[in-house]
């Protein structure tokens, strides 16, 4: 699969799981099917949290190397910015599904 083609699916994928997430974090009664809403609050906040990393890493660890000197400073800056996303999605969560930071 190419970089773009991997690059689009997770975006897609991303988008809708996201969506779906906020959803569930909107609305007292949203669950995860057989799971409840307690256990629902944790898998969604785990994996979000740890999701988007392993995907960045892959992209850079497996498209990396092929990258050209001024795609790799572009791959850089968005890494980056999905970073800054990712971050303050799983902050939004938190505070959302009523979990404590500390």
């Amino acid at each position: 699969m190419s970089r773009q083609s991997f690059n689009r699916l997770i975006l897609v994928v991303a988008v809708v799981a996201g969506l779906y997430t906020l959803w569930i974090a909107a609305h007292d009664s949203g669950h995860l099917p057989l799971l409840s809403r307690r256990i629902t609050k944790h898998v969604l906040l785990g994996a979000w949290a740890l999701g988007p990393p392993a995907v960045l890493w892959f992209d850079w660890v497996y498209y990396g190397p092929g990258l050209s000197s001024a795609e790799r400073e572009v791959t850089r800056h968005t890494h980056s910015l999905l970073r800054n996303l990712w971050i303050a999605l799983v902050i939004i969560l938190a505070i959302a599904f009523g979990l404590r930071l500390s």
